[in-house]
């Protein structure tokens, strides 16, 4: 994050307080002349003057980095990382605050930094949250300090363009197998060309010679070769119902959030039991693949999902030798899932 020139200066209420005073002093040493109080206005106004340099030189030469975590999911915590580096040669900082600028659904805390000597790092870590899902820009930050005498708040502002892609968060969701299927297995007793062991058969033109069961051949005096089970094929396509509802305003608590919500909850289930998920829906696809990098991927795409017009053209492998499960929210924003191999335009 660079530094902004633009800083501001507020009083405290002791440094209105403090003002007042000083008022009050200088005009009681004009009215009456009196060198003991041109004396003391004098010391009130250099206080002022000490306080203004000091807290310069508390907020100058400061490099402050913010870190975020790789994957942020929506309204779980997350722990930011901020390190804060003091460049001056010569003179420490002290009584460093930093906060972020006010943004709607990201929950901010302040942290406060006593001292840095000059030339030290100090790193600190805290807990924050983002409530809705999608791209965030994380905006720019304030360091503030009320060093040495607490009378005025000067602030310094950190611009920054950083942004924040916030996951939507899957919920607990045993997904539906395809029928006939069992987790975990994923072959079928049928005669194919790779998997288990399935039974022993002559010879026929046309097998391949690394199947031929020699152990058996030498028994029987004629070749004979393995049969392997058939492997099915662990696939599924989640198709998210994302088009617009002209009656209704997507919102947090709208259909689409909760049918996000399913597809997350759901890529998360499969992947886990070692399937390989694709996403479609309008405007955006996930082509296959399994294993955490790839649900990262899905929750990227859920995260910057949009609602689109229904004219928008599904997008997708849509074979139709693959499991497919339809996601939408109802009205009632309960999850609603269920096998759509059938059709497409249930979306």
């Amino acid at each position: 994050m660079s530094t902004k020139r633009r800083q501001r200066l507020s009083l405290t209420k002791e440094g209105k307080l403090y003002l007042a005073v000083t008022l009050g002093v200088g005009v009681a040493a004009v009215n009456t002349g009196n060198n003991l109080l041109y004396l003391l206005l004098g010391w009130l106004l250099s206080m002022i003057i000490a306080s203004g340099v000091l807290s310069n030189i508390a907020l100058k030469s400061l490099h402050i980095e913010r870190n975020l975590p790789r994957h942020v999911f929506a309204n779980a915590p997350f722990t930011v990382t901020l390190r804060c580096k003091n460049n001056k040669r010569f003179f420490s900082s002290y009584a460093i605050e930093y906060y972020d600028a006010p943004h709607p659904t990201w929950v901010q805390p302040s942290c406060l930094l006593l001292k840095i000597k000059p030339g030290e790092t100090k790193e600190l870590k805290f807990k924050s949250w983002i409530s809705t899902r999608g791209r965030h820009n994380v905006g720019n930050s304030w360091i503030t300090t009320r060093f040495p005498f607490g009378l005025f708040i000067k602030k310094k502002q950190m611009e920054s363009d950083q942004h924040c892609i916030v996951y939507p968060a899957p919920e607990p969701i045993k997904a539906p197998l395809p029928s006939g299927q069992i987790q975990g297995n994923n072959t079928v007793p049928q005669k194919g060309q790779q998997g288990d062991f399935y039974g022993l058969r002559e010879y026929r033109n046309g097998d391949e010679v690394r199947k031929v069961d020699w152990k058996s051949t030498a028994k029987h005096s004629r070749l004979i070769v393995k049969e392997l089970e058939k492997e099915t094929r662990k696939q599924v396509e989640l198709i998210v119902n994302n088009a617009q509802n002209p009656k209704t305003d997507f919102g947090e608590d709208s259909e689409l959030e909760t049918a996000i919500t399913i597809a997350a909850s759901l890529a998360k289930d499969f992947i886990f039991k070692n399937y390989s998920v694709a996403i479609a829906s309008r405007g955006t696809s996930v082509s296959w693949g399994s294993g955490t990098e790839h649900l990262f991927a899905i929750y990227k795409a859920l995260a910057l999902l949009n609602a689109e017009p229904h004219e928008v053209e599904v997008r997708g492998d849509l074979a139709t030798d693959v499991y497919k499960i339809l996601c939408k929210g109802s009205p009632a924003s309960k999850s609603i899932y269920h096998q759509a191999n059938s059709t497409i335009d249930q979306c």
